[in-house]
């Protein structure tokens, strides 16, 4: 007898992105997105900050030691940031929307609502409609407001 349960293939993708580049990152993540999808993957999840990377640098370089380069990093990891809905998050839903899957992808996320000058740690959730729900989880990072 057949399971009811309906089985999907699942993608958990572990890839590093081009670092601190947004638009180079978000045609990573399509084209990876296009490859799962075409090897049956209905769901796909990117990891925490893939977008335009996870800022390291935080648990390596002390304020004090770091001077100016602390907040250069700073400075672009905010530029290329994430704004909620933009072309970028465009970009990735029509990607779902041609695999005909749901994805997941971590972000910072520039508080464009507001000042624009915070971060904010977003997961990104895309159905295969190309809707998307953000902040499924979003969290002010410390020390990124400028």
């Amino acid at each position: 007898m057949q399971s009811p349960i309906a089985t999907s293939k699942i993608a958990a993708i572990q890839a590093a992105p081009v670092y601190l580049d947004r638009d180079a990152t978000i045609a990573k993540a399509c084209d990876l997105i296009a490859v799962a999808g075409g090897e049956g993957a209905r769901l796909m999840v990117f990891p925490e900050a893939f977008i335009p990377a996870y800022p390291g640098w935080v648990w390596h370089l002390a304020p004090a030691q770091a001077g100016g380069m602390l907040s250069a990093l700073y400075a672009e990891l905010l530029d290329q940031a994430v704004t909620i809905p933009s072309v970028a998050t465009d970009r990735l839903c029509e990607a779902a929307r041609q695999a005909g899957a749901y994805v997941a992808i971590g972000m910072s996320e520039r508080n464009a609502e507001a000042s624009g000058g915070s971060l904010y740690n977003t997961l990104l959730y895309i159905d295969a409609t190309a809707r998307f729900w953000e902040s499924i989880a979003r969290w002010c990072r410390p020390g990124v407001s400028v």
